[in-house]
C-alpha cells in the first residue's frame, strides 16, 4: 500500500486530517542534556511509558504521527533503541509514520533511506532539499513511501533567504515548483510552517496534487498567544474556527483532501491531552465540512445516503452501499453475458466516472492481489481494463491483457503487452458468474507461454464458475460475493425483502 493510500484510509477511517508529534518536551529534553553534561545517566523508562501512553490515547484521533529523529539522538544507543522500538512496535501498523529527519547529506541518502523505509519501516521521511535531485532520489525509488521537501519556515531570519526583492518570484515557491518535478505528485510532497493562510495558498498553486504537512494552522491572526495547554473560551474558539476555515481553504487539494495538520505542541501538556486533541480534531472536520461546498465545484465528491444502523459488519459494507446508490445494481429482467437471464444487473462501468469509489474498489482488489505470487496483471477485455490499468499502477506492477478479438492487421497479436513466455500472469476480471470469459481469456494467455493459476475478481456470484475453475486447476479470489452484497444491502434497508430473495436464489454459497 502507498503511503498516500495508506494516508487516506487513517483520514477517512478516523475523521481527522491531524497528525501528532511523538517528541519529548523542551523540558525534559533540558533536564536530559543537564544530566548528561553531568555525567548522568538518564533512564528513559519514563519517556518510554509516555510515548505508549500518548499512542494509546490518540490512536483513534488521528491520521499519521511524526517523529522527529533529533531528540531521541541525544541519548545515544538507549535513545536509538527508543526510537526503534516506537516505530516498529508503539505506533499501530494501520497509522502511517513521517520520520521528521530534516535529511541534508545527498552522499548517505541512500543508506539513510535503507534504514527509515527498510528496517525501521516508515512510511515517509522529512528532507532539506538544497542538495538537488539526487539527495532525493534514493528515497523515490521505492514507490510506496514519500518524501517531504522542507520549503517555507517562519524562523524570522529564515526570511532573507525564502523572500526576496518584492518583483522577484520568493524562492520557496522556486523551491516547491522545482521539487514537483522529483516524483510523482503522492510521493513527492512538502513541509512548511505557515500561520499566514497565504503563503499557503501560493504553495498550494504551485503543488495542486502533493501532500503538503503543515504546522502553525494553530497560530493564525489573533492566535499566537493562544495556550492549547489550557481549554480555549468562546472568543478564542471563534478565532480559531475562522481560521482553520481560511486555512482549509487555502491548503487543501481539488479533491477536498492534501492537507496534514500538526497537532499543536503544547496540547500535549493539557491536563487531559486526549480531549483536547478531540476538540481540535473537532474544529478541525467541521471546518473541512465549511469549506467544502466551493471545492465541490471542482471535483465533485459522491458522497452515499446515510444508511440504516442495522448496517452489515462486513469489512465492505460502506462501499456496497455506495455502489447501490450510484447505480450499479439494478433490479429487473436483465440478459447476462452468460446468455442467462437474472432478476437484477450489476454495472461495474459507471465506477470509472466516480473516482473516489473507483480509488477503494482499486483498493479492495489490491487486497486480493498483493499476497499472490505473479509477473504480470492481466485484465481482461474489456469490463475490467481499466480496473487492471488502476491496479498496475497501484501496485506498480507490469499489465498485460488478452485481445477479445485478434486483428487482422499490424502485429496481429493474440497477448498486448510484453512478457516473457514461461512467466506467471494473475487474471483480473470484474464479475465472475459463467467463467466463461475468464476461462477464454486465461486460454489466450497459455497459448503464449504464460502461466495462469488465480484469477482475481470483485463479485462471485457464486453459480459454480469457481469450481469449474478449479477443476481446470485455477484458483479464483473474489472481493464479494453476491451473497455478501444480498445481505448487506437488506441490513441496510436498501432493498425490500422480494429483492433479497431474488438475489439470495442466485447465489448458491
Amino acid at each position: 500500500m502507498t503511503f498516500i493510500d495508506k494516508l487516506h484510509r487513517a483520514a477517512q477511517s478516523r475523521g481527522s486530517l491531524l497528525c501528532l508529534s511523538l517528541d519529548p518536551s523542551s523540558d525534559f529534553l533540558e533536564a536530559a542534556v543537564a544530566d548528561i553534561a553531568a555525567g548522568v545517566d538518564r533512564p528513559l523508562t519514563a519517556l518510554g511509558d509516555w510515548l505508549r501512553t500518548m499512542v494509546a490515547q490518540t490512536a483513534d484521533l488521528v491520521c499519521a504521527y511524526k517523529v522527529a529523529i533529533d531528540p531521541y539522538l541525544l541519548f545515544g544507543a538507549a535513545g536509538l533503541a527508543l526510537l526503534e522500538d516506537l516505530l516498529r512496535h508503539t505506533i499501530p501498523a494501520e497509522l502511517p509514520v513521517i520520520l521528521d529527519a530534516k535529511h541534508a547529506d545527498w552522499i548517505n541518502s541512500g543508506l539513510f533511506a535503507r534504514t527509515a523505509f527498510d528496517r525501521w519501516q516508515v512510511d515517509a521521511v522529512t528532507i532539506v532539499p538544497f542538495s538537488g535531485q539526487d539527495h532525493a532520489a534514493p528515497f523515490l525509488l521505492q514507490a510506496d513511501r514519500a518524501l517531504f521537501a522542507l520549503c517555507y519556515t517562519e524562523n524570522p531570519s529564515a526570511r532573507v533567504l525564502q523572500d526576496p526583492a518584492p518583483e522577484a518570484e520568493p524562492r520557496y515557491l522556486s523551491l516547491a515548483r522545482e521539487v514537483q518535478t522529483w516524483g510523482i505528485p503522492s510521493q513527492m510532497g512538502l513541509e512548511l510552517e505557515a500561520a499566514d493562510p497565504e503563503i499557503l495558498r501560493r504553495l498550494r498553486a504551485v503543488a495542486p496534487e502533493a501532500p503538503i504537512l503543515l504546522r502553525g494552522a494553530w497560530s493564525g491572526a489573533g492566535l499566537a498567544t493562544v495556550d492549547y495547554s489550557q481549554d480555549l473560551d468562546a472568543a478564542t474558539g471563534d478565532r480559531l474556527d475562522a481560521n482553520l476555515r481560511q486555512t482549509l481553504q487555502a491548503g487543501l487539494a481539488a479533491d477536498g483532501d492534501g492537507l496534514i495538520v500538526l497537532v499543536p505542541r503544547a496540547a500535549l501538556s493539557h491536563p487531559e491531552p486526549r480531549r483536547q486533541i478531540m476538540q481540535l480534531r473537532d474544529r478541525l472536520t467541521q471546518a473541512q465540512t465549511a469549506v467544502c461546498g466551493p471545492i465541490a465545484e471542482a471535483c465533485p465528491l459522491w458522497l452515499p445516503a446515510p444508511a440504516s444502523t442495522n448496517t452489515s459488519a462486513h469489512p465492505h459494507a460502506e462501499l456496497i452501499v455506495q455502489l447501490f446508490d450510484l447505480g450499479c445494481i439494478l433490479f429487473g429482467d436483465y440478459v447476462q453475458a452468460s446468455g442467462a437471464t437474472f432478476p437484477y444487473y450489476v454495472d461495474l462501468r459507471q465506477i470509472i466516472s466516480n473516482p473516489q469509489v473507483f480509488h477503494k474498489i482499486l483498493l479492495a482488489y489490491a487486497d486480493r492481489v498483493a499476497p499472490l505470487t505473479f509477473d504480470r496483471l492481466a485484465g481482461i477485455p474489456y469490463g475490467s481494463l481499466p480496473t487492471a490499468t488502476g491496479l498496475a499502477l497501484h501496485l506498480n506492477r507490469p499489465m498485460i491483457f488478452p485481445r477479445k478479438e485478434v486483428k487482422a492487421h499490424g502485429t496481429q497479436r493474440v497477448v498486448e503487452g510484453n512478457f516473457t513466455p514461461g512467466e506467471t500472469a494473475v487474471v483480473v476480471d470484474d464479475i465472475l458468474i459463467s467463467g466463461k470469459s475468464a476461462i477464454e481469456g486465461i486460454g489466450k494467455l497459455e497459448s503464449v507461454g504464460l502461466r495462469v493459476t488465480d484469477l482475481v475478481v470483485f463479485i462471485d456470484h457464486n453459480t459454480g464458475a469457481k469450481e469449474r475453475l478449479a477443476a481446470k486447476g485455477y484458483r479464483s479470489h473474489a472481493v464479494l460475493t453476491l451473497g455478501e452484497i444480498a445481505d448487506t444491502l437488506f441490513a441496510a434497508n436498501k432493498i425490500a425483502e422480494t429483492q433479497y430473495t431474488a438475489l439470495k436464489a442466485i447465489d448458491h454459497a
